[in-house]
């Protein structure tokens, strides 16, 4: 290996066949040579060395097998095997249903805020008692495990507390952005088989007649939910018991390359989620609701508020990206906010004076945008991390904290994941190729496509 002059071809790959005789009439036993001439300013000599290695790999294994197809080399070392096939993240934690993760928060910080929008604001034990009656209605109603309940309303204090209700019934819960096109609500509506929907007086005129609607703000529900108890929902209420293999929500996809599908989600991963969303906030935290309901991103949000205990504050429709989120960002005072990064960099990083934590995820983050103005914007004076995954394994099985002049990689896998990195006919491969990734984790196939996955 040498080193190319600066400016030079980044990276040359030559096999070469020493001269034959020394020209002291003496002839040459040397085997031919792989040389490797490289700019420094580009690549770093251990990850040369590990070029040279896979192509010595390729090289003796075409020469003991000619017929062999070059997809079908191997290019892992043992050592590489047993690191990367399959890689895996911490052990996992112990499995909890949803339900139980929003409940321990109203347990620990009972008289803090758990949510507000705009005036309008609840502690965490109201939140509890509030979703324990709508929950015990709901189960009269045939709210319960296995089964999905739709809730067709934009953000607010209503559709948190519906949320919770249905986790605590057992049911699942398939959030319905009332702004979606009529006909993409009507099919996934048709496509769950929700047995029932929650939904506010102002929206229902939104929503079509294929589920029966509640209206949880309307005056006779709001009296009918006062005859039931407060106190905690338990398998003795609910039509059947819940286990964590049972779907928690489901969440539809955005349908660019068809028909959306529906991605069952279990409780079994959201223990795992919780455990890393700890590490990002603690019950300090104020933290902005902003995306669509029906994005699963707005189940990270929820899961970072309420897995620390901490204070989700709703932000309003107009406030999507731009100026208008900045100071809404500033004048509620947020300190984390997950997004994409698309909308991070409609914002002005100096406007939001007290955002201590940023999460970008939901799309690719672009290249042209990584060093030159997400992360060197950004990332000075903050948390800033990168999350990445697929919907059906439980919204992001790897994160990464992000740092102006590094490259931005899927990051390390969070706890109760298995992860394997391969080629176009799934073998695994070393970092570098072009690749896709496979995962492991408690998830179901696609509803009513079971031969179909997601990643």
């Amino acid at each position: 290996m040498e080193n190319a002059v600066r400016g030079d071809v980044g990276l040359r790959i030559d096999l070469e066949r020493p001269r034959s005789g020394d020209g002291a009439g003496r002839e040459s036993t040397s085997t031919d040579v792989l040389r490797i001439r490289y700019a420094t300013d580009v690549y770093t000599a251990p990850t040369v060395e590990r070029i040279a290695r896979r192509l010595e790999r390729i090289l003796l294994t075409v020469e003991e097998d000619p017929e062999i197809r070059v997809g079908d080399i191997d290019l892992l070392d043992a050592a590489e095997r047993t690191a990367l096939a399959p890689a895996t993240g911490p052990p996992p934690v112990t499995e909890r249903l949803l339900p139980e993760i929003l409940t321990d928060a109203a347990l620990r910080t009972p008289a803090a805020t758990a949510v507000s929008c705009g005036e309008t604001r609840i502690d965490y034990r109201e939140l509890d008692e509030r979703s324990n009656r709508l929950a015990r209605m709901l189960v009269e109603r045939g709210a319960g495990p296995e089964r999905f309940v739709a809730i067709g309303m934009a953000r607010s204090v209503d559709s948190i507390v519906s949320i919770w209700a249905v986790a605590k019934t057992g049911a699942a819960f398939v959030p319905v952005d009332p702004a979606y096109p009529p006909v993409r609500i009507e099919y996934m509506l048709r496509d769950c088989g929700a047995v029932l929907g929650l939904t506010t007086t102002g929206e229902r005129s939104l929503l079509p007649g294929t589920v029966p609607w509640t209206a949880v703000d309307d005056p006779e529900v709001v009296t009918e939910t006062t005859r039931y108890t407060g106190s905690p929902v338990t398998d003795t209420d609910r039509c059947a018991p819940a286990r964590s293999d049972q779907p928690a929500y489901l969440i539809y996809t955005s349908g660019s390359t068809g028909q959306p599908k529906g991605v069952v989600v279990t409780h079994g991963g959201l223990s795992n989620l919780v455990a890393h969303t700890r590490t990002l906030a603690d019950h300090d935290a104020r933290v902005w609701h902003g995306t669509s309901p029906s994005f699963d991103l707005a189940v990270l949000e929820l899961l970072v508020a309420f897995g620390s205990a901490a204070h989700l504050v709703i932000g309003p429709p107009d406030a999507s990206a731009g100026d208008d989120l900045a100071h809404a960002l500033r004048a509620e005072r947020i300190t984390h906010f997950c997004t994409t990064p698309a909308v991070l960099a409609t914002i002005d990083p100096a406007v939001p004076e007290d955002l201590s934590f940023v999460s970008v995820g939901g799309e690719d983050c672009p290249a042209w945008l990584v060093p030159a103005w997400l992360v060197e914007k950004w990332a000075p004076g903050r948390r800033m991390v990168n999350g990445y995954g697929p919907s059906e394994i439980t919204v992001q099985m790897a994160s990464e904290d992000l740092v102006p002049g590094r490259p931005v990689t899927a990051g390390t896998l969070g706890p109760g994941f298995r992860s394997v990195v391969l080629d176009t006919r799934l073998n695994p491969v070393p970092p570098g190729p072009a690749s896709r990734i496979a995962s492991t984790s408690r998830r179901r196939p696609l509803l009513r496509r079971p031969a179909c996955s997601m990643c």
